[in-house]
C-alpha cells in the first residue's frame, strides 16, 4: 500500500509540478508525454483485465445518459456563454471567427489526442489502481479531480484550474455512476470542444508554445 502511495504522489503531484516549473519549454512535447503516460496505464489495465471490461461495457450504453450528458451540457454551457459575453466580450467565439482552420483542427484532434489518453489515467487507471488508497466514491472522485487540476497548473492561471477542478468532478461522478468511460470520454470530449468555441480556450494555452 505504502508503494500505491508514493506512486500517487510521484504521478499526480510531482509530475505535474514539474511539468509547470518547465511550461515555457514543453511546446509539442506536452501532447506525446500524455499520450506516453496513457500508454503505461494501458499496459497495466489490460494486464488487470480492466480494459478488457470497460471496452465491452462501452459497447453497451445506456442512452438515458447520453440525455443526461445532453441535459447538463446545454444548461450550463449557456450559463456560461452569458458569463463570457458579460464579463469577457471580446473573447466571445474569438478562435472560429480569428482562425477557423485552427479551430476545426482542435474539434477533430482534441477527443483522440487528449481526451481519450486523460481519461485512461484520471478515470480508468486512477479509479482501479488507488481504489484501496482512497476507500470510497466521494474520495476518488475528489483527489482524481485534484490531481487532475494539478496537471492544469502549466497554463499558469487559476481559471484553468478551478474549471479542470470542476470539469474533472463532474467526469467523475459519471464514471462512477455509469460505469462506462466511452460515455465520460464522449462528455470531456463535449466540455472541451466548448471551451475552445466559447472563448476560454486562451486559459489552456502556454502563451509561448504558439
Amino acid at each position: 500500500m505504502t508503494w500505491r502511495y508514493i506512486e500517487y504522489i510521484t504521478l499526480f503531484w510531482f509530475t505535474p509540478l514539474a511539468l509547470y516549473s518547465l511550461r515555457e519549454h514543453l511546446g509539442y512535447i506536452l501532447i506525446p508525454f500524455l499520450i506516453a503516460i496513457a500508454i503505461g496505464c494501458l499496459v497495466v489495465l489490460m494486464q488487470k483485465g480492466v480494459l478488457q471490461a470497460q471496452w465491452q461495457k462501452a459497447k453497451n450504453i445506456n442512452y438515458s445518459h447520453l440525455y443526461s450528458i445532453a441535459t447538463v451540457f446545454v444548461i450550463i454551457a449557456t450559463l456560461f456563454l452569458v458569463v463570457i459575453a458579460v464579463t469577457l466580450p471580446e473573447k466571445l467565439l474569438d478562435l472560429p471567427q480569428s482562425d477557423t482552420n485552427t479551430w476545426l483542427l482542435i474539434l477533430l484532434l482534441y477527443p483522440f489526442i487528449s481526451v481519450f489518453p486523460q481519461e485512461i489515467i484520471f478515470r480508468s487507471y486512477f479509479f482501479h489502481r488507488y481504489r484501496k488508497v482512497f476507500t470510497g466514491n466521494n474520495s476518488r472522485c475528489f483527489f482524481s479531480s485534484l490531481s487532475f487540476s494539478l496537471a492544469h497548473l502549466l497554463y499558469a492561471n487559476w481559471i484553468a484550474v478551478i474549471l479542470s477542478f470542476c470539469g474533472s468532478l463532474l467526469f467523475s461522478y459519471r464514471y462512477v455512476k455509469t460505469d462506462n468511460i466511452a460515455l465520460v470520454i464522449v462528455e470531456h470530449s463535449l466540455w472541451g470542444m466548448f471551451i475552445f468555441t466559447s472563448g476560454l480556450g486562451s486559459f489552456f494555452i502556454v502563451s509561448t508554445w504558439l
